[in-house]
Formats: structure tokens, sequence, C-alpha cells
């Protein structure tokens, strides 16, 4: 029988949405970058202490994500039902490696674009505090499942913007972005691979 890619979307449909999506959001932010002269990454070369910070500022919303998912709520709850719906077809063709594979492009596409160029582009006209908030809206509605994983989504794109003018390093966002979602979808794919095996 042949697979529904809507429905169970190969490992290889899978990767290549995420290299179309993503890459292509750090593509358009290397035009722009470029178009207008400024500089993604000054320090290209990721030194090893921004990396070490940047795994420890994600502790915190990796904390906040797991809570928020136990509280007893039925907007939580039908959040995590909606949200389990969309990411299973795509965790389950997936490795462990591919799953790094598409939060490290995630991270470098999202930021590069959101943080690099829109937050970058509306510091010089509205100001630091003004452009976070504006730039953690607008992320937050591009990840729109419900309203409440919105709020969510838009408090996760603060909470970057923020990094990125305190460290004033594109690459603190990115890494924490990336790093953020390897091991949510680490624990979703383990935790689904436990309820299977349950099951059988």
């Amino acid at each position: 029988m042949k697979k529904d890619p809507l429905i169970n979307p190969t490992r290889e449909q899978v990767l290549g949405l995420a290299a179309s999506v993503e890459g292509g959001m750090g593509l358009l932010a290397l035009v722009f970058s470029s178009v207008f002269g400024f500089v993604l990454f000054p320090d290209f070369v990721l030194n090893p202490s921004v990396l070490s910070l940047s795994i420890v500022l994600t502790i915190p919303v990796l904390c906040l994500f797991m809570t928020v998912r136990l509280l007893p709520f039925e907007t939580v709850q039908i959040t995590n039902t909606t949200m389990d719906e969309l990411l299973k077809p795509i965790i389950k063709p997936c490795s462990f490696g591919d799953l790094a594979v598409i939060s490290i492009l995630a991270g470098l596409g999202e930021e590069m674009l959101f943080r690099g160029v829109l937050q970058y582009t509306l510091y010089e006209q509205i100001g630091p505090y003004a452009s976070i908030i504006a730039v953690g809206l607008l992320f937050g509605a591009t990840h729109y499942i419900s309203m409440f994983y919105a709020i969510l989504a838009t408090s996760m794109g603060i909470y970057l913007g923020s990094l990125f003018f305190i460290t004033e390093n594109l690459w603190v966002p990115t890494i924490v972005h990336s790093f953020y979602d390897f091991v949510i979808l680490v624990i979703l794919k383990i935790r689904w691979q436990k309820v299977t095996e349950e099951t059988t």
C-alpha cells in the first residue's frame, strides 16, 4: 500500500521538508543580510564558552515545557494532543541523528531570519524592547497550533530575542533553539516508542 505523505511521511520526505522550509528561511536571511549589508555571524567560528553558556540557557525553557505539559488543564491537554498528532508522524520515521539535523536546521534558519534579520532591522526603527516583543509575537503566530501554544511560542520568541539582545551574539539563541528542539523531539520519540512497545 502506498503511503499518504500527509499522514505517514517517509524519512526522506520529512528531511526534505525540513531542508526546504528551515533551510529556505536561512537562505532568505542571507539574501536580506547581503542586500542590506550586515553580518549575521561576525564570529563564524563557534566559541566553546558560547556553546556551554547556550546549553545552560536552554535548561529553563526545557523545564518550563515539561512542567506545562503536566498541567491538568483542559486547554493544556488539548494542546498536548494536537501537538502529538502533528509531530508523531514526522518524528516516527526519523532516527535520533535525523532529529539532530532537523533541530539544527530549525535553529539556524529561524534564528537567522527572526532574530538576525527581523529583530536586528526593527531594532534600528523601534528600539530593542519593542523589536523583541514584535518579533516574539510574529514568532508565536508562525508556530500557531492553538492559542495556548502560540502564547508559549511567543514567550519562547521573546526569550530568544532577549538572549540575542543581551549577548549580541546570534549563536546563543541559535544554539538554545536547536538544543531545545532536539531534546523535546528526542523525549517525545522515546515516550511514543515506549507506549508502542507497551501496547504490542
